[in-house]
């Protein structure tokens, strides 16, 4: 899969945070609703000051994004039936330009039920599915900072955190659309970050997760899965670095960041991190060990 899947990750390293948490709706929505839109219009795009904000709505049989007049308006809108039942999105973003990049994005990534439960390419994961009450035990530790029982978890089935018939990460909080490092970066849990990543980027690791033994395209699935991790977006479309500087944690946004800056700048699916990226690995686990 192409680095097109993945929204300027660059952007995320260094831009400061948003307006807008993900704790809750009624959170969000009052941080949010502040920034009023320009009613101007310049080729077809709205116009707005650099402190406001424009809201957006889409599903994904949506042809485009749907401005809304406020972030409460649009949480309305996502909640209602038929958003929720076509996994409705709100996005908040500096223009309508932006906004189409996260609704291509989102088009790109959106999967119907039938293509979640076996690839495209009819791979199937030794591992058995996992309920949603499982989802939300392992959910549970993860909030909670226990990594010993996130370790146990994942040790006995690695769909707790990868879904390894799409190659991505685990949805845990399906309204949020937040998976297992969304979580983490919010409490700061640098450890778990490194644990799963230290998992994802073996590739003879992967091999015997995967039980497939094709070593070039486990590798090419280890890069996918590194980009996914970092990069993927929540529900408000932010990304897990985003995410840990809203909250304050910058031990774990700094790590996040480093990890993300080795990602090869034009093609990082098709090659592996910069050698500092293993090394930076290496380095948390001798402090963790200490």
């Amino acid at each position: 899969m192409g680095q097109g899947l993945f929204r300027d990750w660059r952007t995320s390293i260094q831009r400061p945070p948003n307006d807008v948490g993900e704790d809750d709706d009624e959170e969000q929505s009052e941080a949010l609703d502040s920034a009023e839109v320009s009613p101007e219009l310049n080729n077809s795009r709205r116009v707005i000051s650099h402190a406001s904000k424009i809201a957006f709505v889409f599903h994904k049989d949506s042809p485009k994004p749907v401005l809304v007049s406020s972030v409460k308006d649009g949480l309305a809108i996502i909640n209602s039936p038929e958003y929720k039942s076509k996994s409705g999105r709100l996005v908040v973003e500096n223009s309508e330009a932006d906004a189409l990049e996260v609704f291509e994005h989102f088009r790109t990534m959106a999967l119907n039920p039938d293509q979640q439960e076996a690839a495209t390419d009819g791979y199937k994961s030794p591992f058995p599915r996992l309920l949603t009450s499982d989802l939300n035990v392992f959910a549970g530790y993860l909030r909670k900072a226990d990594l010993e029982n996130c370790k146990t978890l994942i040790d006995t089935n690695i769909n707790y955190v990868i879904n390894l018939n799409i190659d991505r990460p685990t949805i845990l909080h399906q309204g949020m659309r937040a998976n297992a490092f969304h979580l983490a970066a919010k409490i700061g849990f640098i450890n778990f970050i490194k644990h799963v990543m230290q998992i994802i980027s073996d590739v003879r690791k992967l091999s015997d997760l995967y039980k497939f033994e094709h070593r070039v395209s486990m590798a090419r699935t280890s890069n996918h899965l590194i980009v996914s991790f970092l990069t993927t977006p929540d529900k408000m479309g932010k990304t897990p670095v985003e995410i840990a500087r809203r909250a304050g944690q910058t031990k774990t946004a700094n790590f996040l960041s480093s990890l993300m800056r080795c990602l090869h700048e034009d093609h990082p699916i098709d090659y592996a991190p910069s050698a500092p990226f293993y090394e930076l690995l290496r380095i948390a686990d001798r402090e963790n060990n200490n």
